[in-house]
């Protein structure tokens, strides 16, 4: 397999960063949006009083600890429920 280009990487970590942004979006708090912790290729965390989190292997899930009540009832709305959420 051939290595990624930078330009490739850097496109798919643009694809992450946007579907975030628009998660954030539909759940009514696209203020709330940023990148709190990055390490690498394991976790991204975004938002600052609402947490998403993100894991290539696992997809988005909130981190139901630290959202509003009003983004986790959208995010069940639009994703679902909580039983199929991975956790760390």
């Amino acid at each position: 397999m051939k290595e990624p280009s930078p330009e490739s990487l850097q496109k798919a970590g643009m694809v992450i960063v946007e579907v975030a942004y628009d998660i954030f979006d539909q759940c009514g708090s696209p203020d709330d949006f940023c990148i709190q912790h990055c390490d690498g290729c394991d976790c991204i965390i975004f938002g600052g009083l609402n947490r998403l989190i993100y894991r290539p292997m696992q997809g988005f899930w909130p981190d139901r600890s630290y959202c509003s009540q009003r983004f986790l009832s959208n995010w069940d709305r639009l994703y679902g429920s909580t039983s199929n959420e991975k956790r760390d």
